[in-house]
């Protein structure tokens, strides 16, 4: 299985990160607070995308973005 990764929780955001999940996809999901939807197939991460540091480090060994 792959891991997807989903930037922010907005309406988009949390949509998208259901709808993979619910597929069975493994999803990352990031955000600034660490929020966004309680799911089996969501991991839940408190990072700013703008931190380009951060974001490569909690990207590593995703295939999509």
């Amino acid at each position: 299985m792959s891991l997807r990764i989903v930037l922010g929780a907005g309406p988009v955001g949390t949509a998208t990160a259901l709808l993979l999940a619910d597929r069975g996809e493994q999803i990352r999901l990031i955000t600034r607070r660490g929020g966004g939807p309680e799911h089996p197939h969501i991991e839940r991460v408190a990072a700013d995308a703008s931190d380009s540091t951060a974001l490569t480090a909690h990207s590593t060994g995703a295939t999509v973005i």
